[in-house]
């Protein structure tokens, strides 16, 4: 079930549902702070009572909106049909100061029909944007991701894998998340011997000879054996895997 509204709960969905059918588990998904997510798991007792919940698609409402409703695949199933990229959760960091949901929601609308977003109210620069066509989400995370704002900063945009899924996929080599991590890092490059007497400008106008910067982070260091260390060590995100290509060609042993 989806196109659920915030105010929703998990217990006005099963008390609806159950007028169909016996219910053997309801389930509405949460962001870690506790707000919904706009979807919910039911599974009947009865492949029939299922199939009588889908026909309400789009026909029966719940809190003031009209509930999207179709049958779930397990994602061993998704991953086998190839249809594992179908998504529509996405997970926005890099967020100005000051970023609220009206203002994540207006970064994203020219893109497609938004469910929701939402910012954790412990949140610094990070939020969750729930597009209602996979479509729109996939389009609007291949334009957004890496890209730069109006005050210099980068955003960096994925499919927002929840916990569930990510725990469900433990037992591979990489799970959703790690495999996310690396695409969006696939550009960063690891500098060390640097002198600590560098300015961080210097650095950034030395590596910008190959490319768009995003991000310049000093690695801390406790030093080493002998004391503190007379370098210093930096992470540097590149804005494509192209412009850190050159910069280890130009810059590697010098």
């Amino acid at each position: 079930m989806r196109n659920l509204g915030p105010e929703v709960t998990q217990q006005q969905i099963f008390d609806h549902f159950s007028t169909i059918g016996k219910i053997r588990s309801c389930k509405l998904e949460l962001y870690p702070d506790g707000k919904s997510r706009g979807f919910a798991y039911i599974l009947f007792e009865k492949a029939e009572e299922a199939e009588k919940a889908i026909a309400e698609n789009g026909v029966a409402v719940l809190g003031g909106k009209k509930i999207e409703a179709f049958a779930h695949e397990k994602r061993e199933k998704r991953v086998e049909a190839g249809t594992q990229s179908k998504f529509t959760n996405l997970y926005v960091q890099g967020l100005p100061a000051g970023t609220d949901e009206g203002k994540l929601n207006a970064m994203f609308a020219s893109y497609g029909e938004i469910q929701s977003t939402h910012i954790p109210p412990q949140a610094t620069n990070f939020g969750f944007v729930s597009f209602k066509e996979p479509a729109d989400a996939a389009s609007a995370m291949k334009e957004m991701n890496k890209s730069r704002l109006e005050n210099g900063s980068y955003l960096l945009v994925s499919q927002h894998i929840s916990k569930r899924d990510n725990d469900l996929a433990k037992n591979s080599s990489n799970t959703p998340i790690q495999q996310i991590m690396q695409k969006n890092f696939d550009s960063n490059l690891f500098v060390k011997n640097v002198p600590k007497n560098t300015p961080e400008q210097e650095l950034r106008e030395k590596f910008e000879q190959c490319g768009q910067i995003m991000s310049i982070k000093l690695r801390e260091s406790a030093g080493g054996y002998f004391g503190p260390s007379a370098y210093h060590q930096y992470f540097i995100l590149f804005q494509d895997v192209e412009s850190a290509k050159a910069a280890i060609r130009r810059f590697d042993q010098s």
